[in-house]
């Protein structure tokens, strides 16, 4: 497998990606603050091909990409896992 690479660091939240089988990419989009953050990805950052089928792995939910983007709130000291197609 590839190993995941940082895409974003702003304050206490990081996005981090890595490619999946299949032309699938995994986000994982971390807060490692004392409060809730708010995070959004977009979908051009992710890769090329990708036409933004989203699931949102801890939640158990399809999620959807609106204009190219998505975000996202993650608890403090939390994580969003997404699998994007």
């Amino acid at each position: 497998g590839k190993q995941g690479q940082r895409l974003t660091k702003s304050g206490d939240v990081e996005i981090w990606s890595r490619p999946l089988a299949g032309g699938a990419v995994a986000a994982a989009v971390f807060n490692r603050g004392e409060a809730p953050a708010e995070a959004s990805l977009k979908l051009a950052d992710l890769g090329s091909g990708l036409k933004g089928k989203t699931r949102d792995l801890r939640a158990g939910r399809n999620v959807s990409f609106k204009n190219g983007a998505y975000s996202v709130t993650v608890p403090r000291h939390g994580v969003a896992l997404l699998k994007i197609e």
